[in-house]
């Protein structure tokens, strides 16, 4: 421990750093310490990103996609502010961090 708070010390005289205790969320991943180690899982970041598109009380689905469904150019309107689609789908991108069973989808 006290070589910990020695490089804080330095630390905090370059950088000025606050310690904050121990690690609880950082970029969208939420921690969790146990005796077996450190768990990591983007819940709340997926539960934002679910919030903000108002499918929060939408119903689940086993698999995230159909592997069979075609797309089509044509098949639905443009998007009036397409730069909401974008940060989406950029969103959708970092999720795919924890949870890679949704990359096809995305």
């Amino acid at each position: 421990m006290n070589e910990i708070n020695h490089l804080k010390t330095i630390l905090h005289k370059t950088f000025r750093i606050k310690d904050l205790g121990d690690l609880k969320l950082f970029l969208g991943f939420e921690t969790a310490r146990n005796s077996k180690g450190i768990s990591l899982n983007q819940r709340k970041y997926a539960l934002e990103i679910i919030s903000d598109i108002g499918m929060l009380g939408c119903k689940p689905s086993s698999t995230p996609m159909s592997s069979e469904q075609h797309l089509h150019q044509d098949s639905t309107e443009a998007f009036s502010d397409p730069s909401l689609y974008r940060r989406l789908v950029w969103r959708l991108i970092y999720l795919t961090n924890s949870r890679p069973v949704i990359c096809f989808s995305v």
